[in-house]
């Protein structure tokens, strides 16, 4: 058989979807080096390095040609800043530049805003910005050529910003076209969990994140904790695996995109499998399988509301303690049967909270340093 490769990591990755801003706490944990920074950049440098032939050079255009002015010049050396944390990037813009190159009403709703500036979340919203561009430019730029890197620590504040609304002229999801997105999960307790997506003027557009053990598509992009794909049930949807994934394995990845997939959790919700098809959907052309292996359970954020004791409005909250997810993180289920994250920092006894699984507890808010605190 295969040999699972890549990595064994067990931190957990933050949710960079509309309806989750909170950094995971588990995120914190050792992920904000260097060389993890590093990998944020990756899918930008390989996009804009595999793109010759779709490069626009307009040599021969009359000098007389006026193109409208952006806010960076980028021929004396100004830049576009690009913010990362331990777990996404941004490339800050000013809304101006959007509707300068026409693609303001093209910005999703993954992306953040604040005053006159946009945040281009990095997997899908910067790379059409760095196309149109090149375009505008009339040649290709290099990533150094368009950015410069400003670090903004574990959680950057970009994320408590409002998600970024579209001009009217672009026709946004309801109700009755909500917003997907997959989260992998080996549990079979949990069902599709709703929540608004809070976009200025867009009172009706959700978020529906559906629990999957495992999902089929064409690979489109991938990211250190998720996957997007094209899928015959949600069109274009993230996959999200809330774990550090395939590490070192960007080539095998990228070799991949394109290409039909089935991604899947296994029941113990620590082996992770991206199976390639590689030939057409139903082709005979054999198919590959990755594997990734994890210290601990894939944890469903996103499927469960999370509470954190950190808050100083933290208050008691009880029920029956069904799972310890980690030395800060905790599952309860109430008496209305609703579930809970509950997060704080980390328990002193985690063996001895182990052993309260199953009974009824009450978990205290520690107002002196926002400990986890079960009993």
């Amino acid at each position: 058989g295969a040999n699972p490769g890549g990595a064994y990591i067990s931190a957990h990755e933050p949710n960079a979807v509309p309806g989750i801003s909170r950094l995971d706490p588990l995120a914190k944990a050792g992920l904000a080096t260097d060389g993890e920074k590093l990998a944020l950049h990756m899918s930008l440098n390989r996009f804009m390095k595999s793109r010759g032939e779709q490069a626009i050079a307009r040599i021969n255009q009359p000098s007389v040609v006026h193109k409208p002015a952006l806010s960076i010049d980028l021929a004396v050396g100004e830049r576009y800043p690009f913010h990362s944390d331990a777990g996404h990037g941004w490339l800050e813009v000013p809304k101006a530049d959007l509707k300068v190159l026409g693609i303001d009403d093209q910005i999703t709703p993954y992306s953040y805003q604040k005053g006159d500036k946009a945040y281009l979340e990095e997997d899908k919203d910067a790379h059409l910005f760095i196309t149109t561009l090149e375009k505008h430019a009339g040649k290709e730029l290099t990533w150094p050529e368009i950015s410069r890197g400003v670090d903004d620590g574990d959680h950057s504040h970009i994320r408590n910003y409002p998600r970024y609304a579209a001009p009217e002229k672009k026709v946004e999801p309801s109700r009755d076209q909500p917003l997907h997105k997959i989260t992998l999960t080996h549990r079979t307790d949990l069902k599709d969990r709703v929540s608004p997506v809070s976009i200025p003027g867009k009172p009706d557009l959700e978020m529906r994140n559906h629990p999957r053990q495992e999902i089929s598509g064409v690979l489109k992009d991938f990211s250190k904790s998720e996957f997007i794909l094209d899928t015959q049930e949600f069109g274009t949807v993230r996959v999200e695996t809330n774990k550090n994934m395939f590490v070192d394995r960007d080539e095998e990845l990228r070799a991949a995109v394109g290409k039909p997939v089935d991604i899947a959790l296994d029941k113990t919700g620590k082996e992770l499998s991206l199976a390639v098809h590689q030939g057409l959907a139903g082709g005979s052309q054999g198919v590959s399988v990755l594997f990734d292996k994890f210290d601990t359970p894939a944890c469903p954020f996103g499927l469960i509301p999370l509470v954190s004791m950190e808050r100083k409005d933290a208050q008691q909250i009880t029920g029956k303690l069904t799972h310890v997810h980690d030395t800060n993180l905790v599952e309860i289920a109430g008496k209305d049967r609703q579930r809970r994250l509950v997060t704080g920092r980390d328990m002193p006894d985690v063996k001895a909270v182990e052993k309260l699984i199953g009974k009824e507890v009450r978990i205290v808010p520690d107002k002196d340093n926002g400990r986890l605190t079960v009993k």
